[in-house]
């Protein structure tokens, strides 16, 4: 809450990357977002990246395998063991159990909650959020 982490405070972090998030050479997306229509992310992705990759997902056999390669359960199983030790380190409860993170809420203490919009309120007030977010209940 303090900007005290490891890669110093999220809102100047987030601020400074969103304010980029329509520039050509920039590929933004959250996660709510990618959880929400994974397929659909992926085609964003393919679009942004170029013609090819977007002509490429006209097979639905390449949309399906990359959805099944990127999912947590597939990589959880083949993951090498650097990615496992980075994983157990990083996201621990959320690869032991990925409905943690879309409801962060049900996690989080009230005062937590109150702090947390607060806090979203105060730094991304300037910050036109996507619609998607606006409906996470942790935030504003």
């Amino acid at each position: 809450m303090h900007g005290q982490v490891e890669d110093n405070d999220y809102f100047d972090h987030f601020v400074g990357w969103y304010s980029q998030r329509n520039e050509p050479n920039v590929f933004a997306i959250s996660y709510e977002e990618m959880h929400s229509d994974p397929a659909k992310a992926v085609q964003r992705l393919a679009q942004f990246l170029g013609e090819q990759y977007k002509k490429s997902l006209e097979d639905e056999r390449v949309l399906q395998n990359i959805l099944s390669y990127s999912s947590i359960d597939y990589m959880k199983v083949h993951a090498n063991e650097y990615m496992r030790d980075f994983f157990r380190r990083k996201m621990r409860d959320v690869l032991e159990n990925p409905t943690l993170a879309p409801n962060a809420v049900d996690i989080l203490q009230h005062d937590h909650v109150i702090r947390l919009r607060k806090k979203f309120q105060e730094r991304l007030a300037d910050v036109e959020l996507p619609d998607a977010w606006k409906s996470l209940p942790y935030l504003p």
